[in-house]
């Protein structure tokens, strides 16, 4: 009966402890760095050039606000903010968005105004890939019908996770309850 009585209340506390474990906490980063992480200076404007489409690739590293691989990713968002140049196109130009290169989604005839392109991203590969070195690699595909002409305009690319990160004091707690858990399982079987 002791025995039984001892594995529950480990089990319990284990399962208390864990709950406590980890806080919430969320990292923003608002800087699209290039290959080499330098920052990206905006608004960047996207020249049409003779072809008419072209690639956009940017990331974002969350290693510059603090991000620890330790943390577990709970949510990501990434809030991107095009303008139409209103330089010839007309506002017909298509974006596809790509991440950790898989395909999510795409854009069509911004705005002169500007759009947002506001999506909570869930693909596995994307959040493995973020959670191994705290890099998110974006990149944009687009096309427009007059190759003569601005494209688009980046204004804006901001990415935000939210992730649990381990607090020190509750995996000190979490250490004493199993200590304790193995001495009295000692004690029991040595009686």
């Amino acid at each position: 009966m002791h025995k039984i009585l001892a594995a529950a209340s480990g089990i319990m506390f284990m399962a208390v402890s864990q709950a406590a474990m980890a806080t919430p906490v969320t990292y923003t980063d608002i800087t699209p760095r290039d290959s080499t992480n330098t920052p990206i200076s905006l608004p960047l404007t996207i020249n049409a050039g003779t072809t008419g489409q072209g690639v956009l690739t940017w990331q974002h590293d969350l290693k510059t606000v603090g991000w620890t691989t330790s943390a577990i990713i709970a949510s990501i968002a990434l809030d991107m903010t095009f303008t139409d140049s209103g330089s010839g196109n007309g506002g017909r130009e298509t974006l596809t968005f790509k991440f950790e290169g898989s395909s999510l989604g795409s854009l069509q005839n911004i705005p002169i105004n500007g759009s947002d392109w506001d999506h909570p991203i869930t693909l596995s590969a994307v959040l493995a890939s973020l959670q191994t070195d705290g890099v998110f690699n974006v990149e944009v595909d687009w096309t427009v019908p007059d190759s003569s002409t601005t494209a688009f305009i980046l204004s804006g690319s901001a990415l935000t996770v939210t992730a649990n990160v381990p607090e020190p004091a509750s995996m000190a707690l979490l250490g004493v309850g199993l200590l304790g858990i193995a001495g009295a399982r000692r004690r029991y079987q040595t009686t």
